[in-house]
């Protein structure tokens, strides 16, 4: 029996993604961004993402929270597994090939293989709550940008194409670069 009970779970766990894929995979239309967004609306318990791109995968919903008319674009990826959770406030923007990811390797035991040290992960302090990353309000990632644990990008800033991000970020900086770097303020330009 309780073979049977792990057999079953494992099946429904497979379908499960099979389905993520399938829904993933829809054609980068406006019907295909709508049947994502409802998908991921409906599986993260959160509000309706505004755009969600082909090929978006999002790994976790555990400690996960997510502002109003986030856009996530073509084959990006938020990877929450191991850590203290995301927070993504209200009109955030996603590029395409936007890569978040809340943990890493341990790796400090020379003795034992660094896949069986498991993971450990950074705290950022956010709104009297700890996550392992935080995007304030009204940011935009550039593509194929790459927020690590730890990250912390202030409201209004914007991350240039490429660009890798492992710690803090102040509000309205234009950063870019690896490791991102601020480049300018908005707030001297308005």
């Amino acid at each position: 029996m309780k073979f049977l009970k792990s057999f079953l779970k494992l099946i429904h766990e497979e379908i499960n993604v099979l389905f993520m894929t399938l829904i993933a995979e829809l054609p980068n239309s406006y019907l295909g961004s709508q049947i994502r967004s409802y998908y991921w609306a409906i599986f993260l318990k959160l509000p309706r993402f505004k755009v969600v791109g082909r090929g978006v995968y999002i790994y976790s919903k555990d400690k996960l929270s997510v502002g109003n008319n986030f856009e996530i674009g073509t084959h990006s990826t938020i990877d929450n597994n191991n850590s203290l959770g995301i927070f993504i406030g209200n009109n955030v923007v996603f590029a395409r090939g936007v890569y978040l990811r809340t943990a890493n390797h341990n790796f400090s035991d020379i003795n034992e293989p660094i896949n069986m040290q498991g993971h450990n992960f950074k705290s950022v302090n956010f709104n009297n709550s700890k996550y392992s990353v935080v995007i304030e309000d009204n940011v935009w990632i550039g593509a194929n940008v790459i927020i690590l644990s730890g990250s912390h990008i202030g409201c209004g800033s914007i991350l240039g194409a490429g660009s890798i991000v492992t710690g803090f970020l102040p509000a309205y900086s234009v950063c870019a670069g690896n490791p991102a770097r601020i480049l300018y303020s908005r707030k001297i330009l308005i």
